[in-house]
């Protein structure tokens, strides 16, 4: 139904950086999720506002790894510092179109687990994105309280942390819609998927 390219994608969110480069980079996560958008859009707005905004995002985050190549072999733009407070900023407007998304397809599907995990991550997404926008700020005599930290403590180990236990909570969530939501006519699949909830085209409704 689409959940398949959505959980493949989001992967590819997961930072692992090789000397400044993430080797799982966010572009290809998001071009999956488009594939997988072009279904679920047909089910819910959510999802077509997602995909709409894809359309923006994508290019998003070609920019941030152009920044990272050029970072890599040595060119200093001065602008990657601030760019990467505004992709941040763009990343938490993404992850809570999607977790609002599922909110409302898990509701139209009565899966109440479900509804309550996208409440739970939803929550757990905007506190941590309103960490590291605020650490990022720059203030007076300091470039961003995040750098600061990180010189001075184990800040970066702390919200790296975090921010995976969250992404990962996100991820187990994708998968359950895999798993237990399809489209209206596939209920009567292989004894394994007879048990998802199925939702009809809105256009039916």
């Amino acid at each position: 139904m689409g959940f398949g390219y959505l959980f493949l994608g989001y992967l590819f969110l997961f930072s692992f950086p090789y000397k400044g480069i993430d080797i799982t980079p966010d572009i290809l996560g998001f071009i999956l999720t488009f594939i997988g958008l072009r279904t679920l859009s047909e089910y819910g707005c959510g999802f077509d506002n997602l995909k709409r905004y894809l359309y923006f995002l994508i290019p998003s985050s070609l920019i941030t790894l152009s920044f990272q190549v050029l970072d890599f072999i040595g060119i200093s733009t001065g602008f990657h510092s601030l760019w990467n407070y505004v992709y941040t900023a763009l990343l938490l407007v993404y992850n809570i179109m999607l977790l609002v998304a599922i909110y409302k397809i898990a509701v139209d599907t009565e899966l109440n687990s479900i509804q309550g995990k996208a409440q739970r991550n939803l929550a757990l997404c905007i506190i941590y994105y309103f960490i590291i926008l605020f650490f990022q700020t720059p203030f007076p005599g300091i470039e961003s309280l995040e750098k600061y930290l990180i010189e001075k403590m184990a800040f970066g180990l702390i919200t790296y942390i975090l921010g995976y236990i969250w992404m990962i909570l996100n991820t187990a969530l994708l998968f359950s819609c895999y798993m237990w939501i399809c489209k209206e006519g596939d209920e009567d699949m292989p004894e394994k998927t007879r048990k998802k909830k199925t939702i009809q085209d809105c256009s039916e409704e």
